[in-house]
């Protein structure tokens, strides 16, 4: 069933497991924070600390404290259900937010990488179990993308009266509002996560594969340089309402995408799709690494949006298959892997020319598109024999 007009997609929504709805509502909350405050945080790092420091923030966060709290949430799943960890992610935002309002110094980026981390991986890790575990073998795409529209549909409003805000107050007053919305919603979660009650996750089935962890790693590396879009479009643009207009308008335009690649998500087509878009993403990032001025900058990132769905939904699709083949172990482990690789991948944006990282980048995305494809060409052979 396509996803191609708004009643087949409301089927979709409606026919998602209740397990999987479940996660909808956290899903809601972290976008909020996602398309506001979550864009907002290392750009107040860079205006406040520097270039260095910002990026070190991302080292930490995306990086080092991520892999870290992989390990944390590999064990808890043991004794804890999936909701609760994603209840406490929303009180790692609110830790978050109120550390950018106590510290001014270096230890604002270690307190706000450490939260963000922690928020990261106890939000999604769960989430992708939860679709691993409970949803649907054969419409696990399509569940994804009926999950994902609401929260596009937010992260389309949010970064532009997030932008507005700042411009009209300041950095300060808004995370400290928006801290206090975090810990509302994190109260809310409770109570939800008390009427819905416990979900909990088996053991790993096998021991997941080498091949997976070379995968994993080179995802992380080529997803480090994704990181750092923000960051270097902010620099050329170099004002937040501009900014804020220009993530709307990249989350509207991967709206439309992800819209009319809901169509096609067929078991044929999503191996193509997901290996083409990863290829036109590490050209776009070239263009953008590489250009001298704003408005290709721009242009590129404008870019960016249209094609990231031709990626996310068959890759997820394709990951969430595996989670139901060899146990949660593959997401503890991409995320141990990924958190490993950014910080890699970062860390070279302290020591080497950006010309030479993009071609790194450049390598790392192919290298990611043509092993999931490949792998993914194989796991499919393998099911039908």
């Amino acid at each position: 069933m396509a996803i191609g007009n708004k009643d087949a997609f409301l089927n979709v929504y409606f026919s998602l497991p209740e397990r999987v709805k479940h996660i909808l509502f956290f899903t809601l909350l972290r976008s909020f924070y996602l398309a506001s405050a979550g864009i907002y945080v290392p750009l107040f790092i860079l205006d406040r600390l520097g270039l260095s420091y910002a990026i070190l923030f991302f080292v930490l966060q995306y990086g080092v404290f991520c892999a870290i709290s992989a390990i944390i949430v590999r064990e808890l799943l043991k004794s804890k259900s999936i909701e609760f960890l994603q209840m406490l992610s929303l009180f790692f935002i609110f830790g978050q937010l109120l550390s950018l309002n106590l510290f001014y110094d270096e230890r604002l980026v270690v307190a706000a990488g450490l939260f963000g981390a922690l928020g990261i991986t106890f939000y999604w890790i769960p989430q992708h179990l939860a679709f691993g575990v409970f949803g649907r073998r054969r419409e696990l795409a399509k569940e994804y993308a009926a999950i994902n529209m609401p929260m596009i549909a937010i992260m389309v409003v949010f970064p532009v009266v997030a932008g507005i805000i700042i411009n009209a107050v300041s950095y300060g007053v808004f995370f400290l509002i928006f801290s206090i919305i975090a810990l509302s919603f994190a109260i809310l979660a409770m109570r939800h996560f008390k009427a819905r009650g416990r979900i909990k996750v088996g053991k790993s089935k096998s021991i997941v594969k080498r091949k997976f962890a070379l995968l994993f790693a080179s995802e992380g590396l080529w997803f480090s340089f994704y990181i750092m879009v923000d960051i270097l479009v902010y620099t050329l643009i170099k004002n937040l309402l501009i900014f804020g207009i220009l993530k709307s308008l990249v989350m509207l335009f991967a709206a439309f995408t992800a819209f009319l690649i809901s169509k096609r998500i067929d078991k044929r087509h999503d191996y193509a799709l997901a290996t083409i878009g990863i290829l036109l993403k590490a050209n776009v990032f070239t263009v953008l690494f590489l250009s001298l001025n704003s408005v290709t900058a721009a242009a590129a990132m404008l870019l960016f949006g249209l094609i990231a769905p031709l990626i996310d939904t068959p890759f997820y699709g394709f990951l969430y298959n595996m989670v139901k083949k060899y146990g949660y172990d593959v997401i503890c482990l991409r995320e141990f892997i990924l958190g490993i690789s950014r910080a890699i991948g970062l860390s070279l944006f302290f020591f080497l020319d950006f010309s030479i990282a993009m071609g790194i980048a450049v390598l790392c995305g192919i290298l990611f598109g043509f092993m999931y494809y490949f792998i993914s060409i194989k796991e499919e052979i393998r099911e039908l024999t």
